[in-house]
């Protein structure tokens, strides 16, 4: 007597359900894995080839050696003289990079350590497009963009830079206060602060954001008022205590508007008309249409977000040294989590 063959049971609803809402989070996985790969790639065979310089892989390659060898952040400044890097820029995430020295692989690992963590932005672009879109086609669409996005192929590209990291830092920021998920915004925002003096500028930024957005409003006071507290502890008094008592250096690169940080901020405030008629160059308004135009002025749509670019624009076109407009340099990553949020947002 035959038996009938057993029915195959069916799959659960729900774990169908979970397994298919994964299927777009393996592409981002893909798509963040083969940019990892390439710009690594690309990254360390431009080191080979001797196009990268003392600015800024040498120095950044000393600053970690040093600390691995105990003297924390120590480099060599362009008259030789022995320096620790915070009296230039306050950027000691470098130190997390300290095991990288105790290999023979070390300019190397720092490019494509640098390569990989940017690619890892793709993810909160990712859930951002999937809560605020509402489609996963336009979700995987975010992420892309992110990835092809040019003012960030450049800077992951052109040399070692902490700053470079802020960018997807900062993406990560603006998802976790959007989620309300304060341990992880609380951080990437550490992390993101410790790229450069300049970056807790957007993070007080996107804590203004919060608050008007109402999206945890006391945490969003608390983010801005501790982002602000550290960039200027970090400008006025960490820079001066390993710069000689002096101030930072780089003042002198706004010196169309006043000889000192003082003398900068009395002209913003009592000729606004000359840092007006600047920003009005062509050089500066290319600059902007080159950070905008790939995103088709989309991101003025969301203007609230879109102003936590708006302290890196201003120090960088404010500026009269003319290499901080072009986007193949690493002074737009605190700029490109902004842009590419308002554009999905």
């Amino acid at each position: 007597m035959s038996s009938a063959p057993p029915v195959p049971r069916a799959e659960p609803r729900a774990s169908w359900t979970r397994r298919r809402a994964r299927r777009p989070e393996r592409v981002v996985w893909v798509m963040a894995a083969v940019w990892a790969a390439v710009f690594s790639y690309l990254s360390v065979a431009r080191h080979r080839a001797f196009w990268t310089g003392r600015f800024d892989v040498g120095n950044m390659v000393q600053a970690v050696w040093s600390t691995a060898h105990g003297r924390p952040l120590e480099t060599t400044d362009v008259t030789g003289v022995q320096f620790t890097r915070l009296g230039a820029h306050v950027d000691p995430i470098l130190a997390l990079f300290t095991p990288l020295a105790w290999t023979p692989f070390l300019p190397e690992g720092l490019l494509v350590a640098q390569a990989v963590i940017v690619a890892t932005g793709a993810f909160p672009a990712f859930w951002l497009g999937r809560r605020w879109l509402g489609d996963d086609r336009l979700a995987l669409a975010a992420a892309a963009v992110y990835l092809l996005y040019p003012p960030l192929q450049w800077t992951t590209l052109t040399e070692f830079h902490p700053v470079t990291l802020a960018a997807p830092l900062l993406m990560f920021c603006i998802w976790a206060a959007e989620e309300r998920r304060y341990l992880v915004l609380t951080v990437a925002a550490a992390l993101a602060a410790l790229t450069k003096e300049e970056v807790g500028l957007a993070l007080m930024m996107l804590g203004v954001w919060m608050v008007v957005r109402g999206i945890g409003r006391r945490y969003g006071a608390f983010l801005a008022a501790a982002s602000l507290a550290w960039t200027v502890f970090a400008v006025l008094f960490v820079i001066p205590r390993y710069n000689a008592g002096q101030g930072s250096e780089f003042v002198d690169r706004y010196g169309t508007l006043g000889e000192d940080g003082r003398g900068v901020a009395l002209t913003l405030l009592t000729r606004p008309w000359e840092a007006v008629q600047l920003v009005g160059s062509y050089d500066r308004l290319s600059y902007l249409a080159a950070l905008l135009l790939p995103l088709l002025l989309l991101p003025l749509a969301a203007p609230l977000l879109l102003a936590g670019a708006l302290p890196q624009v201003m120090i960088h076109i404010l500026a009269a040294w003319f290499p901080h407009y072009p986007i193949q340099f690493q002074y737009v990553a605190g700029i490109v989590p902004f842009a590419l949020g308002a554009l999905l947002l």
